[in-house]
């Protein structure tokens, strides 16, 4: 799968079987990016080496194994996408990247929104709780009404929220 970053930026996702590093359970890791993902050479049902890096996430090798020389026969590499997985614009390519040339791709749009909150000062509410919310744009944010709010976040986070815009607009 492939996610879209607040600047357009499409990081491939590597999904695998569950591996377990100190009581956490994974089963993706980010491909980091365009340039990382034709490095892996990938194909479906190919083994990998997931290591955990620091004590912060795992990362996906490719093993070299009989195995993954076998598989290529059947399975060809994974291709990058073509177009953006969530607005469906055209990819633009570097050596390194692709990015969504979409300015207004939702899968842009709601990361920026979070970045926002969190820059004024309104912490812990993630793209889940933007996009519950329906925000698009700070006249968007001051326009909810607590209502709004807690029917769309729920009573706890809500009232976090409604606090957090109080705090600003004081």
């Amino acid at each position: 799968t492939y996610t879209v970053g607040q600047d357009g930026i499409i990081t491939p996702m590597i999904h695998y079987n569950p591996v377990e590093f100190f009581g956490t359970i994974h089963d993706k890791s980010t491909g980091n990016s365009y340039a990382r993902f034709k490095e892996l050479d990938l194909s479906l049902d190919d083994v990998i080496n997931v290591e955990y890096v620091n004590d912060v996430m795992p990362r996906v090798t490719k093993y070299n194994c009989v195995q993954n020389i076998d598989n290529r026969k059947i399975n060809p590499p994974v291709q990058f996408i073509k177009l953006c997985p969530v607005c469906g614009s055209s990819l633009e390519f570097t050596d390194n990247s692709a990015r969504c040339i979409n300015l207004s791709c939702p899968g842009r749009e709601t990361p920026r929104m979070v970045n926002m909150l969190a820059k004024l000062n309104i912490k812990g509410f993630a793209e889940a709780y933007v996009t519950a919310m329906n925000i698009h744009s700070f006249t968007d944010v001051m326009n909810l009404t607590d209502i709004d709010i807690l029917t769309s976040i729920g009573i706890g986070n809500g009232q976090k929220f409604i606090d957090a815009i109080t705090a600003l607009k004081t």
